[in-house]
């Protein structure tokens, strides 16, 4: 992707994830109208199924997709504005019989890469790393976190 300039609204956001960061914010170059189109154009390649779109106040709306582990699925929330895609994620425990689990509520996403439970990954950091999987190369002019 390609770094440069940021836009004063978003000089004080971090450069970084910090643990409880709950907005993945994209900055791009484009049009408010292009980059939401050219944004669910790149979810729905990369198998994400919109729920609900809205070309008015420029936000999109995934279902649930599954995480590439364990037994979780989450969906997103983005919102186009300033020539920035603001991207927020909510996930659940899904009900399985043969893992044992009951479905959960939803809860917020936030970033998370906290090792103390003794699991290598926890559920916030599985869905952060699936997700920038799938934004590597969606182009943009940087990122930031808040």
């Amino acid at each position: 992707f390609f770094t440069g300039n940021v836009p004063e609204n978003f000089k004080n956001y971090f450069e970084s994830p910090h643990k409880g960061d709950k907005k993945i914010i994209l900055i791009c170059s484009d049009s408010l109208d292009n980059l939401y189109k050219r944004f669910g154009r790149h979810l729905a390649m990369k198998g994400y199924a919109i729920e609900s779109s809205d070309r008015d106040f420029l936000t999109i709306k995934t279902t649930l997709r599954a995480t590439s582990k364990w037994n979780y699925s989450y969906f997103l929330n983005a919102v186009i504005e300033n020539k920035s895609v603001i991207i927020t994620a909510q996930w659940k425990l899904n009900n399985s019989f043969v893992a044992g689990t009951r479905e959960s509520g939803f809860f917020d996403w936030e970033y998370n890469n906290d090792k103390t439970s003794g699991l290598s990954v926890n559920i916030n950091s599985l869905v952060y790393t699936d997700l920038m999987s799938y934004l590597a190369d969606f182009e943009r002019v940087n990122i930031r976190y808040q």
